[in-house]
């Protein structure tokens, strides 16, 4: 199950896995003998130093928002995405250089009319993985399973509304909320047996869950983890790792090494 400290870990591994391959976004994968071992520069958007990416700074203001209202609120979760999307807060430099395309579009929505938070479009054409990147936050404020699905569907409504974005986000609340892989959805996953080659590791919420569930089911520790799995531009995988490992043994692996 999912402990205090290990929530607390989700979300700092969320931060850490989102820095370390922050430059690789965007850019064809690595072999194991050119696996990314460090924080680095440069990249498509020229990252600096542990910089994180949109998928942090939503995180961020998603986990703000819970906070001040005790609890999920979409306008204030959408208004928090706005001042990360229009004034760079959330995130180090400032200013926001990493958007998808179906979030962007449903954040100019709401500041067309703030009364209607849930911006997501239905087609099955907008089923990019924006939503369950963010869903850290609501899974470690939910009281219960039932709320953090709950949360999990209204989060992801806000900027994602086709039926694919919807039910992934749910799967993935539910085995967060278990800190497992479940045997009911093994049949969304790949086989713990496919080639590396042929996890795929795009923008699509499909490919995301599969690539980071198998990530998460062909490792067994924290750095292998994350070496393996930040170097595709996918880094949703990291939530994983914090299921497994506290929080203090990943601060301090990447404090003291």
């Amino acid at each position: 199950m999912l402990t205090a400290n290990k929530a607390m870990g989700m979300l700092v591994g969320l931060s850490v896995g989102d820095a370390l391959g922050a430059p690789l976004e965007f850019t064809p994968s690595r072999e194991p003998k050119n696996y990314i071992t460090k924080y680095a520069t440069g990249g498509a958007h020229s990252m600096k130093i542990g910089e994180w990416t949109d998928d942090t700074a939503m995180a961020m203001a998603m986990a703000e928002a819970i906070i001040e209202h005790k609890g999920f609120n979409p306008h204030q979760t959408m208004s928090n995405f706005v001042e990360w999307y229009m004034h760079g807060k959330y995130i180090p430099r400032k200013v926001c250089f990493d958007i998808g395309q179906t979030t962007q579009r449903a954040l100019e929505a709401f500041i067309a009319n703030t009364t209607r938070p849930y911006q997501g479009q239905f087609s099955d054409k907008s089923s990019g993985n924006g939503a369950l990147m963010r869903i850290a936050p609501v899974i470690i404020a939910a009281p219960d399973k039932t709320t953090a699905i709950t949360w999990a569907t209204q989060q992801t409504l806000l900027t994602h509304g086709s039926n694919t974005a919807v039910r992934y986000s749910q799967m993935f609340a539910e085995e967060l909320w278990h800190a497992n892989a479940l045997e009911k959805y093994d049949m969304y996953r790949h086989d713990v047996s496919i080639a590396r080659k042929d996890v795929l590791s795009g923008g699509y919420v499909v490919e995301t869950y599969q690539c980071a569930m198998w990530a998460f089911q062909t490792t067994d520790n924290f750095v292998g983890l994350c070496y393996q799995g930040c170097q595709s531009w996918t880094r949703q995988r990291y939530l994983w790792c914090c299921c497994r490992y506290d929080s203090w043994c990943l601060l301090r692996h990447w404090w003291y090494t």
